[in-house]
């Protein structure tokens, strides 16, 4: 049997993981968004990316560094907005969006929820 210590550890760094892998897939998009041999992509979806990608790597260096329970929070309200953008871009452009950025938004932001309430609210006495 895992000690819940242990399982919270493991459930955080597989949280971190995947939204590192998220984060790698957004600026990747913004790259090719931004490349010449792209140049069909719309103006706002470009900027768009950009910036999504860079929110992406603010908020996950934040919680690598800090750790605690806001920055997993700003984790959640970032997947979320990764979710709406998604849903916004497979709107307007491709429904392939949905698969490649609102789904595992989703699926991470479905993980710190699971790791939020894995917490305690308070830290026991010594």
């Amino acid at each position: 049997m895992i000690r819940e210590e242990t399982r919270n550890r493991l459930l955080f760094f597989g949280t971190v993981a995947l939204a590192m892998a998220l984060t790698a897939w957004w600026v990747f998009g913004a790259w090719i968004a931004q490349s010449t041999c792209c140049g069909l992509s719309p103006e706002w979806l470009v900027i768009g990316v950009s910036s999504m990608a860079g929110l992406n790597i603010a908020v996950l260096l934040s919680l690598l560094v800090l750790r605690t329970s806001r920055g997993l929070l700003a984790l959640a309200a970032l997947q979320a907005a990764n979710a709406v953008f998604g849903l916004a871009a497979s709107l307007t452009s491709t429904p392939a969006w949905l698969l490649y950025y609102a789904a595992p938004a989703l699926i991470i932001q479905a993980l710190v929820v699971v790791l939020l309430r894995g917490r305690p609210a308070h830290k026991p006495a010594a």
